[in-house]
């Protein structure tokens, strides 16, 4: 009589975290990492990347390089793009659109599907909204020229409508989930994803960071939803 062995259990899931440098990337690492997940944070800086545990593993990228892109989604189950809402004083002048691209790049060769980025609630109407086309793109053209210095607001909002408007090409299985102004007050641990074109009510307009964090995690342990790719969170207290 044959004994019947347990089956091996599947590994855990495996997230690629970009932009890991900023606040929000630190809080996505440590959501993922209490759920048991193994956590790669890449950065163009990797000494700007928080530790946050042992089992992290922090990969440094050069967007015109794929090396570091390839090791980063080296058995990469997810990629996050970690992307603050608003623009930090102080932080290290990054071209966002150039980074998806690469990315997005280097998700097709290593056969990586699923994308969730978080973008800002300043924007409005969907990510393929004809109506700023063109506008996006001029504005998208002179930023990607401009010197590396701190990014102003307009700026910041500019580039993650570029960064919308790339995804929505892409390919890829995409989610974006916009969020208002963040906070460092303690997350509610209750986020919930509304339309994209109703979120007007308070809750919307600021939410802490671990909420957003956790709701990046959620979305990027399940598919995407082909008829709701554009989000709002939400956090009720």
């Amino acid at each position: 009589m044959s004994t019947a062995h347990p089956a091996d259990p599947p590994p855990p899931p495996r997230l690629a975290v970009f932009a890991a440098d900023s606040l929000l990337g630190e809080a996505v690492a440590r959501d993922a990492l209490l759920r048991a997940c193994e956590v790669v944070s890449a950065a163009e800086d990797p000494s700007l990347v928080a530790q946050v545990s042992p089992a992290q593993q922090i990969i440094g990228i050069d967007p015109g390089d794929p090396v570091g892109l390839l090791a980063a989604l080296d058995g990469a189950s997810a990629v996050i793009l970690a992307l603050e809402p608003d623009p930090v004083p102080g932080a290290h002048r990054c071209d966002l659109s150039e980074l998806l691209v690469s990315v997005v790049r280097a998700m097709r060769r290593t056969g990586v599907g699923r994308l969730v980025s978080s973008s800002s609630l300043a924007l409005s109407g969907e990510a393929a909204d004809p109506r700023v086309d063109r506008s996006t793109r001029r504005a998208a053209r002179d930023l990607l020229t401009a010197l590396r210095t701190e990014v102003s607001p307009e700026d910041h909002t500019r580039e993650l409508r570029r960064c919308e408007m790339l995804l929505d090409g892409s390919g890829t299985d995409w989610t974006v989930l916009r969020a208002g102004r963040l906070t460092d007050l303690l997350g509610t641990r209750r986020p919930r994803l509304v339309d994209a074109a109703s979120a007007t009510d308070a809750s919307s307009r600021r939410i802490a960071r671990e909420d957003l964090a956790r709701a990046l995690v959620d979305q990027a342990l399940v598919p995407g939803d082909p008829g709701a790719r554009v989000r709002t969170v939400v956090a009720d207290g």
